[in-house]
């Protein structure tokens, strides 16, 4: 990718990625709900809202990984470019399949439950989709975040790219992936670290947008008109 247009437009993606994504965070209940009733109360617009805006998220994310991709094509770095774009476009379309699913199954049952009046009846779909929802999205995060750290070493051996930058990939990828099982369950510290998490996305996003003026040659010796050359 070498047109400041393709830039833009990747950076721009992952910057209104990062965006949905924490309002689809942010929109969530806070922890976990102890039984499937508790699971099907929580089920509501603001759910299914945060579902919708999480599957635009990784739609957008996936064309800025790709972005980030084509501008490593036919370098050293394209094997670590790829193994990390593959890995986080892998993760939003499992995401995606994740988020429809329980954007539209969740409150298929409830409906269902609700007109035949035997809420019980459907609690064991109810915990059936969710578990499969849930280790979907799991999945699905997990390798998204894993997908910056070859991501950042591409980055690494690139000096178009700020060091700060690369290294904050890498980071960040290990971080996220791994505090998001070491935290599971810990009240609103799970969301926070996701945010962050974001936040960076956000920067990187940001940064793509200038990679053109980072890679531009730099201006070279005036020369008097009618000089020798």
């Amino acid at each position: 990718m070498r047109s400041a247009s393709l830039y833009r437009m990747s950076g721009y993606s992952l910057i209104l990625a990062a965006l949905f994504w924490a309002i689809a965070v942010a929109m969530l209940p806070v922890g976990r709900a102890n039984t499937v009733a508790e699971l099907i109360q929580g089920i509501g617009p603001s759910s299914i809202s945060a579902g919708l805006l999480g599957v635009v998220g990784c739609v957008l994310g996936i064309v800025a990984m790709i972005g980030i991709y084509r501008h490593f094509v036919g370098s050293e770095q394209e094997g670590w470019a790829l193994l990390g774009a593959a890995a986080g476009v892998t993760g939003a379309i499992v995401n995606v399949a994740g988020m429809t699913i329980a954007a539209v199954g969740q409150p298929v049952l409830r409906g269902m439950a609700n007109a035949a009046a035997q809420a019980a009846t459907f609690e064991p779909a109810h915990a059936a989709l969710w578990m499969a929802t849930g280790s979907m999205l799991i999945v699905g995060g997990t390798l998204m975040w894993l997908g910056l750290i070859p991501l950042g070493r591409a980055m690494l051996r690139d000096p178009v790219w700020p060091r700060v930058v690369a290294w904050g990939a890498v980071v960040t990828g290990i971080v996220e992936a791994i505090g998001g099982f070491l935290l599971a369950g810990l009240g609103a510290l799970p969301t926070l670290l996701a945010i962050l998490g974001f936040a960076f996305l956000a920067w990187l996003g940001n940064t793509i947008t200038r990679v053109p003026r980072f890679a531009a040659p730099a201006p070279g010796p005036a020369v008097r008109p009618g000089a020798a050359v």
